[in-house]
């Protein structure tokens, strides 16, 4: 979940493995709406676009430019312990959780979650 729709961020986080990509700045109508279909489509594995940003994939496709390199490799900014943090979390798990399967205290989880 997002604000930022500039086309750098928005290629960075497909081509980083981003299955869905949902807008928390859409209409104020259709906010719970299509959060609950981002929700369902990740939770079954399955992609998911918020439609603010249909143009803006169309015109970065038409255009053939190649993304930022440094946008590309965002995550390599993380440890790897904060990237773990960041793909359990996702997942739905729990700090605590997390702080358990990473043999770490939940402090120290939370701690990451900041820094990412």
């Amino acid at each position: 979940m997002t604000a930022n729709t500039s086309r750098d961020a928005i290629n960075a986080a497909i081509s980083n493995g981003a299955d869905c990509y949902y807008c928390k700045n859409s209409v104020r109508e259709e906010v719970g709406e299509r959060f609950v279909e981002a929700v369902m489509a990740a939770y079954n594995n399955e992609s998911w676009i918020d439609p603010t940003i249909n143009r803006i994939l169309i015109d970065s496709l038409r255009s053939n430019d190649t993304p930022d390199r440094n946008a590309l490799n965002l995550l390599s900014d993380f440890s790897n312990k904060e990237i773990t943090v960041l793909k359990l979390a996702a997942g739905g798990i729990k700090n605590n959780e997390i702080a358990n399967i990473m043999y770490v205290s939940e402090g120290r989880v939370r701690s990451y979650r900041t820094s990412i």
